[in-house]
């Protein structure tokens, strides 16, 4: 059975076009992940940030600079100092009624098309309220959706975040 090539035009100049549509954009959706755990001591909130890297090198870069800082190739020291730089307003926690607070970067660890972030803040014996401001990219992209999953003992609350709402309070 032959197929008229006619018939086949349409799907052959859709799949072109959505070829060169993603070729021309690395990744169709802008989402980061960010796990906070109690640790088992209860002293500790444990947090790592996951994003796509090539958002985040843009992102980090200081605005006039020529050159994206890239992970892979500029110092650990150069981009942890642009990490915190970035972080600092855009990651938040607020635990029980003390005063919001940034994290403390521990370092990161880039993996195939996204870089993990590890931060940690001391934290209370068993917090009953986290509140997470959490803007990551959201001046960015329109888009932009971070997940945030918070685990306090064996209890798990999750909340999605988006530009208008970029805040979860939890209650444990």
């Amino acid at each position: 059975m032959t197929v008229p090539l006619r018939s086949l035009a349409l799907p052959l100049l859709y799949g072109v076009m959505l070829a060169a549509h993603h070729a021309a954009r690395p990744h169709p959706v802008h989402v980061s992940n960010t796990d906070v755990d109690l640790a088992r001591d209860g002293r500790t909130l444990e947090i790592t940030v996951r994003i796509f890297t090539d958002d985040l090198e843009e992102a980090i870069t200081p605005s006039g600079q020529a050159v994206t800082a890239r992970f892979g190739t500029a110092p650990a020291p150069v981009l942890d100092s642009l990490l915190r730089r970035y972080l600092r307003d855009r990651l938040r926690i607020t635990l029980d009624q003390a005063p919001a607070a940034a994290p403390t970067l521990l370092g990161h660890d880039r993996a195939e098309d996204a870089t993990q972030v590890f931060l940690e803040l001391p934290a209370s014996a068993h917090p009953t309220r986290i509140r997470v401001l959490q803007r990551v990219l959201l001046d960015r992209y329109d888009d932009q959706t971070n997940l945030v999953h918070v685990t306090v003992g064996t209890v798990k609350r999750s909340a999605l975040l988006r530009r208008g709402q970029d805040e979860a309070d939890l209650r444990f």
